[in-house]
């Protein structure tokens, strides 16, 4: 095995994503990713989505400030919104992908349906030290639908998988 994340390609439910496959534009690449993350469950496709990026309100007198992108859209009778950090400078500066995507927090969107539904499944992000480098790197990252019983494989690895993390998520409905 090449990489960690090659186990996404075994598992029914989840999705890899790399970064530097999709159109450096917001305006494609934001419903692209939110698209391909709702087909890991068939009850989190939805329609109507928009978003706003928003800088921050002091980002005139420190341009280091983030930006954050409101993403909102309709799922199962219901409108939904989330927000989180964007940097659009970061994909254009030695092609880092950092500031594309919040691969860390967008897919919370997913779990207020989830918890909405009372789904005993949550989206869980997939990362990985591994990356040749020991250390994150934000253009590779996958999601994957976990029930609760299911956790506890990710977390006792000790093996290649170490690298392997995936994150925490409250699973009350």
């Amino acid at each position: 095995m090449k990489t960690p994340y090659q186990f996404i390609d075994f598992c029914e439910k989840a999705r890899f994503f790399d970064l530097a496959k999709f159109s450096d534009n917001p305006k494609i690449y934001l419903e692209e990713i939110h698209k391909l993350t709702a087909e890991v469950l068939p009850e989190l496709k939805f329609s109507n989505f928009k978003y706003e990026i928003k800088s921050h309100p002091e980002s005139s007198v420190d341009p280091l400030l983030p930006s954050h992108v409101l993403i909102s859209f309709d799922c199962n009778n219901k409108t939904y919104e989330f927000k989180s950090f964007i940097s659009l400078d970061d994909i254009t500066k030695e092609r880092r992908y950092f500031g594309k995507l919040d691969s860390t927090e967008y897919y919370q969107i997913f779990n207020q349906v989830l918890k909405d539904l009372k789904s005993p499944y949550r989206l869980h992000h997939v990362y990985s030290s591994y990356n040749y480098t020991d250390k994150f790197d934000p253009q590779y990252f996958g999601i994957i639908a976990l029930r609760e019983s299911q956790i506890g494989m990710f977390r006792d690895f000790n093996s290649y998988w170490n690298y392997l993390r995936v994150s925490y998520e409250d699973f009350k409905n």
